[in-house]
C-alpha cells in the first residue's frame, strides 16, 4: 500500500500509476470529490455543468457563501482553503494539481524538465539523416546501478542501451553497443568520474574520439552555474523546452529525467541536486538520465564547431 500527494513526476509512487502500473489498484482523491465540496458539486449539477465548474464557482463565490463554509469533515481540504489556494498558485501550478486536484503535475516546483516536454519528445519520431552521431556514456559504480549509453543524431535519440552487469563485463558490453555505430561517431562523452576513466581509456584505447567529461569541475559560466554538471543539465533542460529532443521513448529514461531538481543558491548560480539528497528521498541514481545529458553536451572545443559549422554551411 502507497498513500501520499502526487508532488513528484517520477519515482517509484510515479512510475506505480504509470510505467510500472500493472498490479498496483489505483484510488484519486480529488478534493472536488470530498464531501466538503458537496454543495458545489451541487451547484454544478443545477447549472448543467460538471464539477470542473467548480474552479470557476471557486473564483466567483464570495467566502462568506454558504457552498464556502460547508465543512462536515473538518481534516479534509475545504472549499475556503480551495479558493485561497486558486488566488494564491492558479488552476495551472504544480501545487494545484497535486495538492488540490489528486493529480501528478506536469512540472514539479524545482523539477529540471516538465513531464509535458518528456510527453512531446516522446511523441516525435526520431529521425536518422545519415549525419555523424554523438554518444554519451554514464559509468555505473561497483555492484549498483547501470552503466548506459545514449546516441543520438542531431535532436534525435536513435539508440539506447543500459547494463546493471559487474563493471568490467558492462565495460565490454558497452564497446559492443557502440561498436555497431563507430563508422558514424564523431564523438563520445564519457563520465570521467570515478570508474569512468578506466572506460573512457578503453574506448579511447579502440580508437573512438573520447571527451572525457568530469561534471564536478567548473563550469564555463560561472556566474550562472555552480558545477560544470549544473550547466550541462540546464542546457539540456533549453533543448527539451524548445522541442529540440525527439525519439524519447525509453520509459525508464523518461522517469529518471522527470525526478531530476535543482535549485538557485545565494549567488545565483543553478545547482542540481546531489545524488546523495536523491537517495534520502527514495530516488535511485539517474544513470540513464546522465547518459542523456552527455549524449546532448557540447563538448567538442570552441574553434573547431566554428570550422565545422562554416564548412557545413558552405556545403549546404
Amino acid at each position: 500500500v502507497m498513500l501520499g500527494n502526487p508532488t513528484v513526476p517520477g519515482g517509484l509512487f510515479y512510475d506505480a500509476f504509470g510505467s510500472k502500473r500493472e498490479g498496483w489498484t489505483h484510488f484519486t482523491i480529488d478534493a472536488y470529490d470530498t464531501p466538503n465540496f458537496d454543495l458545489l458539486r451541487e451547484m454544478c449539477r443545477v447549472a448543467g455543468k460538471d464539477k470542473e465548474y467548480i474552479t470557476e464557482l471557486l473564483r466567483i463565490l464570495p467566502l462568506d457563501h454558504p457552498a464556502m463554509s460547508h465543512t462536515p469533515v473538518s481534516w479534509l481540504a475545504n472549499p475556503r482553503w480551495a479558493k485561497e489556494s486558486l488566488q494564491e498558485w492558479s488552476d495551472k501550478s504544480p501545487h494545484w494539481e497535486s495538492r488540490v486536484r489528486g493529480r501528478f503535475p506536469t512540472q514539479a516546483e524545482d523539477a529540471l524538465i516538465s513531464l509535458a516536454w518528456l510527453e512531446e519528445a516522446k511523441n516525435r519520431d526520431p529521425r536518422d539523416d545519415g549525419s555523424p552521431l554523438k554518444a554519451g556514456v554514464d559509468v555505473a559504480g561497483p555492484g549498483k546501478d547501470e552503466t548506459a549509453a545514449v546516441i543520438r543524431c542531431g535532436n534525435s535519440i536513435i539508440a539506447q542501451w543500459a547494463s546493471a552487469a559487474p563493471e568490467t563485463v558492462a565495460w565490454d558490453e558497452c564497446e559492443q553497443f557502440l561498436l555497431q555505430y563507430k563508422p558514424r561517431l564523431d564523438e563520445v562523452n564519457v563520465d570521467y568520474a570515478g570508474l569512468g576513466v578506466g572506460l573512457a581509456l578503453q574506448l579511447d584505447r579502440k580508437g573512438y574520439q573520447v571527451n572525457r567529461v568530469n561534471v564536478g569541475e567548473a563550469p564555463g559560466d560561472s556566474s550562472r552555474y555552480f558545477l560544470l554538471k549544473a550547466e550541462l543539465y540546464w542546457g539540456l533542460r533549453e533543448r527539451f523546452k524548445a522541442g529540440e529532443v525527439n525519439g524519447l521513448t525509453d520509459e525508464k529514461t523518461m522517469s529518471q529525467l522527470a525526478t531530476l531538481r535543482y535549485e538557485v543558491n545565494a549567488r545565483k548560480q543553478v545547482v542540481m541536486e546531489t545524488k546523495d539528497a536523491m537517495l534520502k528521498r527514495g530516488v535511485k541514481s539517474p544513470d540513464r538520465a546522465e547518459a542523456t545529458m552527455l549524449a546532448f553536451a557540447q563538448m567538442t572545443p570552441g574553434i573547431i564547431d566554428f570550422y565545422r559549422e562554416s564548412l557545413e554551411g558552405r556545403a549546404a
